[in-house]
């Protein structure tokens, strides 16, 4: 389905609770694919069977951008890679985790001295929960700040929360924010999954802050269906009701 010109959601990629997901494929200019996540284990091939519906070969996909650890974002990432030899992109920290390392409690809390020992165990229950998972180690590690070249400019925004590594995208030209799992939308407003889904709630909020000052029409949240329209307006209106 295209939202936007060069940008797509891959159809048909959805939980086993048959909740739609929302992986991306953007289009470039030149003939080029980059995806965004890519599904659960086992999902790979429905990607490849989209692109195909729109007359794209699997030598079109230059990158695969993993957003986080989470099986239902990475879990097809290792085969897509195989298909179509792509480069595989991933935030710093959680692409540690996507390629196999283990942390104990104590290597967290040095690692992350800003969360208290509930946000610890609830990124370490999180942080291996699928035992089809196949690791696949980023070719490039991914940090606030990066652009890259994809249908335009796609500016990567750190937005720890979910998960300490978790970014957003920002397509400035098309006017929309894929921010992943940094938020829900709950009807066409802006809200916070709860804890462990969401390790650390309180910076959540805080990495929202981050994006307030961007303005885009279109909201791309992974478990919801995208705002089409209204959606910087709908974020701001988000992080006022937190202020106290």
């Amino acid at each position: 389905m295209e939202i936007a010109k060069g940008l797509h959601i891959v159809d048909g990629i959805k939980a086993p609770s048959g909740i739609s997901l929302n992986p991306l494929a953007l289009f470039g200019a030149d003939g080029s694919v980059h995806l965004v996540d890519c599904g659960f284990p086992g999902q790979a091939k429905i990607t490849i069977d989209y692109l195909a519906s729109v007359g794209t070969a699997p030598s079109k996909v230059k990158s695969l951008i993993l957003t986080h650890y989470d099986p239902d974002h990475v879990g097809s990432a290792a085969e897509i890679q195989r298909i179509t030899g792509c480069t595989v992109m991933a935030p710093e920290f959680d692409e540690r985790v996507i390629s196999g390392e283990h942390f104990t409690d104590d290597q967290l809390r040095k690692l992350f001295p800003k969360y208290d020992n509930a946000e610890i165990a609830a990124i370490q229950v999180r942080l291996h929960p699928d035992p089809e998972y196949e690791n696949i180690k980023a070719d490039r590690v991914l940090r606030g700040g990066d652009v890259l070249d994809t249908v335009g400019e796609t500016v990567i925004y750190h937005v720890p929360g979910h998960t300490p590594g978790l970014i957003a995208l920002y397509f400035k030209d098309l006017s929309c924010l894929a921010a992943v799992d940094s938020m829900k939308l709950f009807d066409g407003k802006v809200g916070l999954t709860k804890p462990p889904m969401t390790a650390s709630p309180r910076e959540a909020v805080e990495s929202l802050g981050k994006l307030r000052d961007l303005n885009f029409e279109i909201l791309i949240a992974y478990h919801s269906p995208p705002l089409m329209s209204g959606g910087s307006t709908a974020l701001r209106e988000y992080l006022d009701s937190q202020k106290t």
